[in-house]
């Protein structure tokens, strides 16, 4: 049957695509930010609602490094084009916690954010990576799509669970990655990285991301995307009607989606069914 060889293609019928996730919305946020703008690039922005405003300080590497935070008023305007995400109230490790409180956590930080932002949150990163099934099994009724871990593949594979969602690669780990993303080939890719804005003060290494999303910036072929919009299209795809006989596929989403079949590649608008 033809649709069984249908694949699915990023937007534009492309074939890479690429997204950040960066946590605890500090300061430093703000030079990142507009290093990611200059070169067309997308993030997710993972917060904690509760620290808001708090001026803080860490011991990374033996040098203390500015933790203070962004402020609530200026969240909706600085993050502009960017995701807002969930990364609890306080920053607690929800695997100590009791079910409601974990709850707690959750849905009073989507509240908080959602007031600023005006838009349903509906991403997530777990503080300090901690997760387990539990803790996965309460998400399902917070209206979180997706949370991210600390883990990393080192691939350009599709997110295998959503909720346990693991990136190609800290921002550490980005280098070996940029080429091979960039490089030939008509496989479907997604180079994702995550990390904390403040670490690019802890090694004092600001002028190697800067020149690494120069790199990364500004490709035609590149699809450049927040971390939901990465899991919204890849459930528009997935929730594709084929007929039986392959000949038709109806796209019931509010998203347009591309396909591969074969040497063809087309694209479904939102809410049409088209011949194959």
């Amino acid at each position: 049957m033809l649709h069984q060889h249908a694949s699915m293609l990023w937007p534009g019928l492309r074939t890479r695509a690429l997204t950040f996730s960066y946590d605890d919305c500090v300061l430093q946020d703000i030079k990142l930010l507009s290093l990611f703008n200059r070169n067309g690039e997308k993030a997710t922005f993972n917060m904690n609602s509760g620290f808001f405003g708090h001026v803080d300080s860490l011991i990374r590497e033996g040098r203390v490094v500015d933790h203070s935070h962004v402020r609530a008023d200026e969240v909706a305007e600085l993050y502009k084009g960017h995701e807002v995400a969930v990364h609890t109230v306080t920053h607690p490790n929800l695997c100590q916690l009791p079910d409601c409180q974990v709850i707690d956590e959750v849905i009073q930080d989507r509240r908080n954010l959602e007031e600023l932002v005006h838009y349903p949150v509906r991403g997530m990163a777990y503080p300090g990576g901690c997760v387990d099934e539990r803790v996965i099994g309460l998400l399902k009724g917070c209206g979180i799509v997706y949370s991210r871990a600390v883990g990393t593949t080192g691939r350009f594979s599709l997110p295998e669970e959503n909720l346990n969602w693991k990136c190609s690669c800290h921002h550490w780990g980005l280098e070996p990655l940029i080429e091979p993303f960039l490089g030939e080939g008509d496989d479907l890719r997604l180079l994702s990285c995550w990390g904390h804005a403040y670490e690019f003060d802890q090694r004092s290494d600001w002028d190697v991301i800067e020149r690494q999303l120069d790199r990364l910036g500004n490709h035609d072929e590149v699809w450049y995307a927040t971390n939901i919009e990465v899991f919204d299209y890849i459930a528009a795809f997935k929730a594709l009607d084929f007929t039986v006989d392959g000949r038709f596929v109806t796209n019931r989403s509010a998203l347009d989606v591309c396909l591969r079949l074969g040497k063809k590649s087309l694209t479904v608008h939102a809410g049409e069914t088209a011949e194959l």
